[in-house]
């Protein structure tokens, strides 16, 4: 049995038009120019805080600070709405699961957000997953491992009984700092070959390919 901890955006689901959506919705209202969803995905990963900060380098600090308030309150109300989970990927869950693996949801959205998109997206959520934890200020963000490290011990599971699965340099960096093998997710915001740029060692091209790591 292994212990497999996900992170969230572009992992688990493919949350790219809602975040643009909120963020773009923020800025204007500050009459900022949108962003693409290309380069948003170059800023989703670490925190709100680090998004607005990549989309307003040169705005002070007052302004980021209405922007990031008014992203969180309009992505609280459309956190879902383009969002979806990747394909293939509910099946494989439901069948690690059903093989005896333990799952959470580790992730650097910020944890309410976090919760309701699980739950939203995961009708079976409280079922496949053990454990939901995002960014809050009891733990540093990814790639800080105490995150990763505080849902080992709540559930009991040993370093060398786990793994990650991410899709970023940040996700690659959290699980090296936790002491934990990272599966670097192809169908992610940075895509395999860009994985590969940064030197993943294990990279899963479907959803289907975690089956046949695990076994």
């Amino acid at each position: 049995m292994k212990f497999l901890a996900f992170d969230l955006d572009g992992t688990l689901c493919n949350t790219l038009p809602d975040i643009t959506g909120s963020l773009n919705r923020a800025l204007a209202a500050e009459g900022f120019a949108p962003h693409t969803e290309e380069a948003v995905s170059r800023m989703v990963g670490r925190s709100i805080v680090w998004m607005v900060e990549c989309a307003l380098p040169d705005a002070d600090e007052a302004t980021r600070a209405r922007v990031r308030d008014a992203y969180f309150a309009d992505y609280a109300r459309h956190y879902a709405e383009y969002t979806y989970i990747y394909p293939g990927l509910l099946p494989v869950l439901e069948q690690l699961h059903a093989a005896g693996h333990k799952m959470a949801v580790v992730t650097n959205k910020p944890h309410a957000h976090a919760v309701r998109l699980v739950e939203t997206l995961f009708p079976r959520h409280g079922t496949i997953f053990s454990q939901v934890l995002g960014q809050s200020p009891r733990f540093p963000p990814k790639p800080a491992p105490e995150m990763l490290r505080a849902v080992l011990r709540m559930q009991g599971i040993a370093i060398e009984d786990a793994v990650y699965i991410g899709d970023s340099e940040v996700d690659l960096s959290f699980a090296k700092n936790a002491e934990l093998p990272c599966l670097a997710c192809g169908w992610g915001f940075l895509g395999a070959e860009g994985l590969k740029e940064l030197g993943a060692e294990h990279i899963l091209y479907a959803p289907a390919d975690l089956i046949q790591f695990l076994s």
